[in-house]
């Protein structure tokens, strides 16, 4: 009905000018506001699925909007183990923290020295009534080396050969790198 009243030009001059009226805030709020959730929700692109390199640092994010006084706890799925909660952690593991900014959206788990065995779903979970849930997957991965073309290559007698030796899964390029042949360096 206030739309149609601004259409019509209704009265439309006091409303612009009066700082009182509840509505004029609102009709310059964005407009895709009106078809969020009134609740907290969680920002999905902002909260993803993460890999990790054996031994370095994991951090996984959830980032929850309009939480209100609402609490963020991050439990392990595969045993329902409690991490933390809010900005406390609850498991004996010191690899684990909770990580949060006063007044950020971001309520990350950080885990030092990522191990294969962390691989898995974990759970960032807001005590709403009934409490909202949002999944992250964490992969940790071993660098790994492959030979292209292996593990046999056959070639004709005499003739050159080319060996390309792929390592995945490294933070940086390494110092070195050894070629053995039949266990020779």
């Amino acid at each position: 009905a206030m739309c149609k009243q601004l259409e019509e030009g209704e009265g439309s001059h006091e409303q612009e000018q009066s700082p009182h009226n509840p509505h004029l805030h609102h009709n310059h709020l964005p407009s895709f506001i009106d078809i969020l959730p009134p609740g907290p929700f969680f920002d999905q692109e902002r909260s993803p699925n993460v890999t990790a390199l054996l031994g370095q640092p994991a951090r996984l994010n959830c980032r929850v909007n309009r939480i209100g006084n609402r609490t963020v706890s991050w439990l392990r799925h595969r045993d329902t183990h409690l991490l933390t909660v809010g900005r406390y952690t609850y498991t004996s593991d010191q690899r684990f923290r909770a990580a949060h900014v006063p007044g950020s959206e971001d309520w990350a788990l950080t885990v030092r020295f990522a191990q294969v065995r962390d691989t898995g779903m974990y759970e960032c979970q807001v005590s709403t009534t009934p409490p909202m849930s949002h999944f992250v997957a964490l992969t940790v991965v071993e660098p790994q080396t492959v030979i292209l073309g292996g593990p046999d290559v056959y070639i004709n007698w005499g003739s050159n050969i080319n060996l390309t030796c792929v390592v995945d899964f490294l933070p940086e390029a390494p110092a070195t790198v050894i070629w053995k042949h039949n266990g020779q360096v």
